[in-house]
């Protein structure tokens, strides 16, 4: 498991998901990007629990946060007619602690 500190605007608005008792929310933010002319990566994140619920209560569409969380890569095939089978990887990452900024 990879530990992921960072500063981060929050591109969508947080929603929020019950599954069996358990609050989920879930939002897209944007990640800087360092090098000189890239655009700022664009990240799919989630929390559980208190964590979601304070994210809900708190924060909104463009608001800056700093997100203390684990990151997780899914590696999928593409297996389309017109092109070779190509890996393809989704980055996700699990909110541990979220601060203002």
């Amino acid at each position: 498991m990879n530990i992921f500190v960072c500063t981060a605007q929050i591109v969508s608005q947080p929603a929020l998901c019950k599954v069996e008792n358990v609050n989920s929310s879930y939002m897209i933010i944007a990640v800087q990007n360092f090098r000189t002319t890239a655009t700022p990566l664009i990240v799919k994140a989630f929390a559980k629990g208190k964590i979601a619920k304070k994210i809900l209560q708190e924060y909104s569409l463009g608001s800056y946060v700093i997100v203390q969380s684990s990151i997780y890569v899914k590696k999928t095939l593409n297996s389309s007619k017109n092109s070779d089978k190509k890996k393809l990887k989704s980055v996700f990452i699990k909110i541990n602690d979220i601060f203002n900024l």
